[in-house]
């Protein structure tokens, strides 16, 4: 799988990359590394509009946290003692990253920027705004493709919890979900930033969202 970084700027090999393509399961619809692929294509457009607009980005600190934050995914995270899929996804990322030697404080920045990803994360630091940002950033994308992701997060869901939900039910509390991750503006970019007003991101987010509140399931 070809990605849209070069390892070698970050401190991994290829054989590093695959172990951590194991910790995402195929068989999951939306979050697995297709996914991450994505997301570090994202990162990769919002960093250059970051180089534009003079803003200083750790380019390793975000790769890497992009290619740990769904991590085990697939997994049960509370019976393995996590509050949130995210906190174990950092806490795997600690844990091989502690393995390659990587100091404490880059696993510490990458940890924040994994956790930035949370519905409620804290992402005070660049590193972590443009995480979210590119996590995100899709919810601001062609309609076409936003109605794509949710029908694979449904099915996802509706895998992992081993029944199919009322797609009314699953829409409401889907845009109520992604309502509150929306509720904070990310202040980055110009295309991230209110100005005191509403982003675009914001803006072009919202207009799925509606959109998305009157469709119909297939």
């Amino acid at each position: 799988m070809e990605l849209p970084i070069k390892t070698d700027t970050i401190g991994l090999n290829h054989f590093d990359i695959s172990k951590i393509i194991s910790l995402y399961s195929p068989v999951l619809a939306y979050h697995n590394f297709n996914h991450i692929v994505d997301v570090l294509s994202c990162a990769k457009k919002i960093m250059e509009d970051c180089a534009i607009e003079h803003i200083i980005v750790d380019e390793k600190i975000v790769n890497i946290a992009i290619l740990f934050h769904d991590a085990g995914y697939q997994e049960n995270h509370k019976s393995l003692g996590f509050l949130t899929k995210e906190s174990y996804s950092a806490f795997l990322a600690r844990e091989f990253l502690k393995e390659k030697n990587f100091e404490t404080t880059t696993i510490d920045q990458i940890q924040s920027a994994i956790l930035a990803t949370e519905k409620n994360g804290s992402f005070e630091k660049t590193e972590s705004k443009v995480v979210r940002a590119a996590d995100l950033y899709g919810l601001s994308s062609q309609y076409d493709t936003f109605l794509e992701n949710a029908y694979k997060i449904k099915a996802e869901y509706d895998f992992l919890i081993g029944r199919n939900v009322d797609w009314e039910d699953w829409k409401l509390a889907t845009i109520k979900l992604l309502s509150e991750f929306l509720s904070r503006e990310i202040e980055l970019t110009a295309f991230f930033s209110s100005n005191g007003g509403c982003s675009q991101f914001l803006k072009q987010a919202n207009i799925n969202l509606r959109r998305f509140s009157t469709q119909s399931n297939i």
